[in-house]
């Protein structure tokens, strides 16, 4: 097995596949896209059309564990100029800085590198209201 250069791939890549005519694919729930001639293409074949995809068959970008930068084109949260963490997605770098975009308002902007960390888990963020349920009622 080779490794894959996930840097190397086209802007919104999650998974690559040596088998099929296109190797970069996005998968986004039922639906497979892959990267024909420049442009991201809905890959239609009687394997994809039953309303699955086994994505076991493909190789899926690595996960960001918050160290050093993510992969392109993965999702993140990201702090906001407000403070508040926001889901958005890692474009890349430029010039030093690092780019990213918010899903909510399709705004494009510069984050530093503390102002942005791994999807949390629903784990995480249960464990995060329950902190904040405590320290409410020890303030009280």
């Amino acid at each position: 097995m080779t490794e894959i250069k996930w840097g190397k791939g086209p802007f919104g890549a999650t998974h690559y596949n040596d088998i099929l005519p296109c190797h970069w694919l996005r998968v986004d729930g039922c639906k497979v896209h892959g990267f024909f001639a420049g442009v991201w293409v809905e890959y239609i074949s009687n394997d994809f059309g039953k309303g699955h995809v086994d994505c076991a068959v493909y190789r899926k970008s690595k996960a960001w564990s918050g160290e050093g930068l993510p992969p392109v084109g993965i999702d993140i949260e990201f702090k906001s100029s407000g403070g508040e963490w926001l889901v958005g997605q890692y474009i890349g770098q430029f010039n030093g800085k690092i780019i990213a975009g918010c899903h909510a308002t399709g705004v494009v902007g510069y984050l530093q590198s503390g102002e942005m960390r791994p999807i949390r888990t629903p784990e995480q963020v249960a464990a995060d209201e329950r902190e904040a349920a405590v320290a409410a009622w020890r303030a009280l």
